[in-house]
């Protein structure tokens, strides 16, 4: 499959590409740190995990000090060498929807707050990119935006709100099997995030 360009004007990786500092350093304290850790015990200690939309990379150092293979993924060149920079992993510069790894080759995908910027019309495809790089058993975490719309915010960057039984059904769609998919109103909005609630969800590859 040839991978969708990479668009220069794309206003959302614009966004990113332009402010990749300042949103770096606005998400230095990681909301889902905790959850980060919990989902990294039940990964195995030679695990390899992607991180699906790393930004400042600070998910991705966390990942990298408590012992696991970490590699990153992001649509802006700009905040992925910041992310290099942060974890001492690599990361590449790709898009979500043609992810350029080999099939089966991680045991953990984390998608913190990336998922949500695709059209809806498009997550099908990338969940189903996301399987294809998990292993059997490999396991795939993912924060959205809870709620019902798909619009473009006043920095241009398009952002798409799921209900959950909507997100659910995407996710069984994409054949994973569930673990937990739930509100969660613990995840602390930064000046680029907010919303007043999220989703959290916990798949399973089989």
């Amino acid at each position: 499959m040839k991978p969708p360009p990479i668009l220069k004007k794309d206003p959302t990786r614009s966004f990113y590409q332009m402010h990749s500092q300042v949103y770096a350093d606005a998400t230095r304290v990681r909301a889902l740190a905790d959850v980060l850790v919990n989902f990294l015990r039940e990964l195995p200690g030679d695990a390899s995990i992607l991180d699906l939309g790393s930004g400042g990379g600070h998910d991705l150092l966390t990942i990298t000090r408590n012992g696991r293979f970490g590699a990153g993924l992001d649509y802006a060149e700009s905040i992925a060498r910041i992310a290099r920079s942060i974890s001492s992993a690599p990361v590449v510069v790709a898009d979500i929807r043609a992810i350029p790894f080999r099939n089966g080759v991680f045991h953990g995908v984390w998608a913190s707050a990336s998922l949500l910027h695709l059209p809806r019309s498009e997550l099908t495809g990338a969940l189903e990119e996301v399987r294809r790089i998990l292993r059997p058993n490999g396991l795939f975490f993912a924060s959205v935006k809870a709620g019902k719309a798909e619009f473009q915010d006043q920095h241009g960057r398009h952002f798409v709100l799921y209900e959950l039984d909507d997100w659910k059904k995407a996710l069984i769609e994409a054949e994973f099997d569930l673990i937990s998919v739930e509100y969660n109103d613990n995840i602390e909005s930064s000046r680029n995030l907010q919303a007043d609630r999220w989703l959290s969800s916990l798949v399973i590859r089989r």
